[in-house]
């Protein structure tokens, strides 16, 4: 599953996912599901990372893509 960043995942230039979406995403990557950031932001927040734990990433509307 694929995510945009602002309003979306996290509030409109949020930097932090709140506590009931990092419960989603833990549950999401229990069951195997694969997630990805998409985003026109030039990085996500290292807090989004490390709660969503991305197995890809695209910023800079797709500009910049890394996955694994």
């Amino acid at each position: 599953m694929a995510f945009d960043l602002d309003g979306t995942l996290i509030t409109e230039q949020g930097r932090e996912v709140d506590a009931a979406t990092a419960k989603a995403l833990a549950r999401l990557r229990a069951v195997g599901v694969k997630l990805a950031i998409i985003t026109g932001r030039d990085m996500a927040p290292d807090a989004v990372l490390e709660v969503m734990q991305p197995d890809a990433v695209a910023t800079n509307n797709g500009g910049r893509i890394v996955v694994g």
